[in-house]
């Protein structure tokens, strides 16, 4: 029996927007770890753990590299005949074949694997002193040029061409087999080594803040979306916190450097806000402020590696044990600090892909009970199916949704919100036979209302749902954005909008459009000198008037 705790009609016409998943292993993206991993958490798809093999794994890629292949390697050390040297020998045997090499490396590193490679190879390492920081990545780009996109792959991850970083330090690798994904790493790396040619020109060679932004961020592979950032240009930290902020049911961490608290804040927010989060950081971090800040309220959640060799990874897991959410996992070279943000050469790469980020969640949460940390929570005792929200003209906004298995479940409450963060409970209902459920809440918010099911169990536990948003579309809810703006302007529109004007400052009207039956309308302002202007929307013979900025 559902019980509902608000009981009030509003009339509204809805927009439905629900958050995407992926919920198959994508072939074209693949990650390994160099260390033991817990496939009892898998749902599906197990990680693979590569026990001293990462050096044989780049090996195989370049074996196979027909035209180019481009390194972007903060440190290759190594001597001959030790377990990564092998990638020295492919290198040199892919150069004798005809494959163009280029490699850049980090200024101020040791590199002694260079002395490996065939002094013909050419390389170009990043500055040293002054404001520049370091050039941080470790990515490997093949045949970036290939006329058969299928034989473009990009190598990224933690992973620096070491012996200690094969087999006592903790790496991940992430593979990708896009050439969109890979153009963008290949244009990065063309900025740092002065242009495409196979000689470095140090005359154009920009590093660091001088390099421009990326004009490409989000890619669709194969069905899954992936975003690049790279430091120092891209604010990584922002996008890392996006990530954060994202979680609906699980955030699984382990890091090397941890010393921006703003991020350490947004991953305690969610879990003060119920959501299960796993941290692990490197002995390195324990004097900067996110170790106060979550070592405390995570308690035995939170674990500081102290064991051989380093915690190297930089990655962030959440929504790994819901798959009907957004699953996401950050990784890259991206360190969680200001020197990241600001000065570094760093890349943060996130994937939406429910399999990888399960697969990632399998590594960490490993790493954290064999260093003494809490067990983590395994595979949800629900899945579910479908959730799905809409306006019931005459009762308010109505939920459904079904699930396919229910173990050990107590009861479903049904939580609401009008930004996203801050939930509270408006109803709950019992188990029932037929897995399908509806509840209705009769005093839905003018504007934003977002909802999620949590699901309890007998012992106590609990976990969420996906997170359905409905926007109710009132004449108080008119919005403009972005606001100020240099190119577009959307307008959601209130119900029975019929037209909308363009006035400049001076009252002067500049564009009219018809907009029955439309919920927004986007307007190409760019034309547009800068300045005020101001928005007149008739909607039922009232006249509503707003303004933007033109940037």
């Amino acid at each position: 029996m559902i019980t509902p705790n608000r009981k009030h009609i509003i009339l509204a016409i809805a927009t439905l927007f629900i958050i995407a998943t992926s919920v198959a292993q994508n072939p074209k993206i693949k990650c390994y770890f160099n260390h033991p991993v817990n496939n009892s958490l898998s749902t599906g798809i197990n990680a693979v753990y590569l026990n001293g093999t990462f050096p044989d794994t780049i090996v195989s890629y370049i074996n196979n590299a027909k035209y180019t292949l481009d390194f972007a390697i903060y440190d290759f050390t190594s001597v001959a005949k030790d377990g990564v040297s092998k990638i020295a020998t492919a290198v040199n045997n892919a150069y004798n074949r005809g494959v163009k090499i280029r490699w850049i490396n980090n200024g101020s590193s040791g590199n002694t694997g260079m002395s490996l490679l065939s002094s013909s190879i050419p390389r170009i390492s990043s500055p040293t002193g002054g404001s520049y920081g370091i050039m941080h990545n470790k990515f490997l780009i093949v045949d970036a040029n290939s006329p058969n996109a299928d034989e473009v792959y990009l190598i990224t991850g933690s992973y620096n061409y070491s012996v200690e970083q094969t087999n006592t330090d903790y790496n991940n690798l992430l593979i990708i087999q896009d050439k969109n994904v890979a153009s963008t790493y290949y244009d990065q790396f063309n900025q740092m080594w002065g242009g495409t040619d196979s000689i470095p020109n140090t005359t154009k060679s920009v590093f660091g803040t001088h390099k421009v932004t990326s004009t490409k961020h989000y890619f669709n592979v194969n069905g899954t979306q992936i975003d690049v950032h790279f430091s120092p240009k891209d604010t990584c930290g922002k996008y890392l916190t996006a990530v954060a902020n994202s979680a609906n049911n699980d955030l699984t961490a382990g890091i090397y450097t941890f010393t921006d608290n703003s991020i350490a804040t947004a991953i305690l927010n969610k879990y003060n806000n119920n959501v299960s989060v796993r941290v692990i950081e490197d002995q390195f971090s324990k004097t900067y402020s996110p170790y106060t800040t979550l070592s405390g309220p995570l308690g035995n959640s939170f674990v500081v590696y102290t064991g051989s060799g380093l915690y190297h990874n930089k990655i962030m897991v959440v929504d790994a044990l819901l798959p009907s959410s957004d699953p996401q996992v950050a990784t890259g070279s991206f360190n969680w600090t200001n020197a990241a943000e600001t000065s570094n050469d760093e890349n943060l790469i996130v994937v939406h892909d429910a399999a990888i980020a399960n697969q990632y969640y399998q590594s960490i949460c490993n790493n954290i009970t064999v260093n003494g940390g809490s067990a983590c929570v395994s595979p949800l005792p629900v899945d579910w199916v479908s959730f799905t929200a809409s306006v019931n003209s005459d009762k308010g906004i109505t939920l459904h949704w079904e699930t396919s298995k229910e173990v050990n479940i107590k009861y479903f409450e049904m939580q609401h919100s009008i930004d996203g963060i801050s939930y509270e409970n408006i109803g709950q209902t019992k188990v029932e036979a037929t897995n399908k459920y509806e509840f209705t809440d009769g005093k839905p918010n003018a504007g934003n209302n977002f909802y999620r099911i949590k699901e309890i169990d007998e012992d106590g536990g609990f976990t969420f749902s996906k997170v359905v948003g409905v926007y109710n579309r009132t004449a108080a809810t008119i919005n403009l954005y972005p606001n100020p703006t240099s190119t577009e302007l959307n307008v959601l529109l209130p119900l029975r909008a019929s037209n909308i004007s363009f006035y400049n400052s001076v009252g002067k009207r500049l564009m009219e459009y018809d907009v029955h039956l439309k919920s927004s309308i986007n307007i190409d302002v760019s034309r547009l000198a800068k300045g005020s202007y101001y928005v007149v929307i008739i909607s039922d013979n009232e006249k509503t008037v707003k303004s933007f900025e033109k940037l």
